[in-house]
């Protein structure tokens, strides 16, 4: 499906447009400078939520790379039963009709180059409003089902090596705060709990089961 096709590679490039397309004093009065790590409660979430019986990897919890931007996403990325980092990443947002298309990414950067190491993504509909997140992605009868995954690539970015699905016994959420389609504006604020599918990680690379994003704040230019 074209919708979900997302654009892999990115060059230096897309820093210097987000640039144009924001002030500074936005990042500064929309989000905090900085996600603090934030030890896990397992009470508040339901047992599935963070099972510890699961494979855990530190391959997950390495910080990757962001392009320097106006905005930004930051939340508390967290495997359960094994530690968090602060997770900060770069954001889009882009408009189909009545949907919005959000993608939250970290890079790998050799020298002037940026890959895709790491992807969020949401569908969800155009207006303000939190919105419950589910593990397929349905827009019938003009009701939109809002959907979001999470994906690891490798290579140039263009292959991929991992996909989670969120678990839908667990809180997940997407809460747009604000949304101006003339300013091509969007932020809000996010929680996921994901669930690897089987059969990936083609290139050996051991992955963790479960991964959280807590406490995620967001802001987005729109194309």
């Amino acid at each position: 499906m074209k919708l979900i096709n997302f654009n892999i590679k990115i060059i230096v490039i897309f820093s210097a447009l987000l640039l144009f397309h924001c002030q500074k004093d936005d990042i500064k009065n929309g989000l905090p400078d900085q996600v603090t790590n934030i030890p896990i409660d397992s009470s508040q979430f339901f047992y599935s939520c963070n099972d510890l019986a699961t494979i855990k990897s530190q391959v997950d919890l390495k910080v990757l790379n962001y392009i320097d931007a106006c905005y930004l996403c930051y939340s508390t990325k967290s495997v359960p039963g094994l530690g968090s980092i602060n997770w900060i990443s770069n954001t889009l947002g882009y408009n189909f009709d009545s949907i919005i298309k959000l993608e939250f990414k970290t890079y790998y950067k050799n020298f002037n180059q940026y890959y895709t190491r790491e992807r969020i993504g949401f569908i969800t509909p155009q207006k303000l409003g939190k919105y419950k997140i589910y593990d397929t992605y349905r827009n019938a009868q003009n009701e939109l089902v809002p959907y979001a995954s999470f994906i690891r690539t490798i290579s140039d970015g263009d292959v991929v090596d991992g996909v989670w699905l969120v678990d839908t016994l667990c809180q997940n959420f997407l809460n747009i705060t604000q949304f101006n389609k003339g300013d091509k504006y969007i932020a809000g604020d996010f929680e996921l709990h994901l669930v690897k599918k089987k059969g990936d990680a083609g290139s050996g690379i051991i992955y963790s089961d479960r991964i959280n994003f807590l406490n995620g704040k967001f802001q987005a230019n729109i194309n």
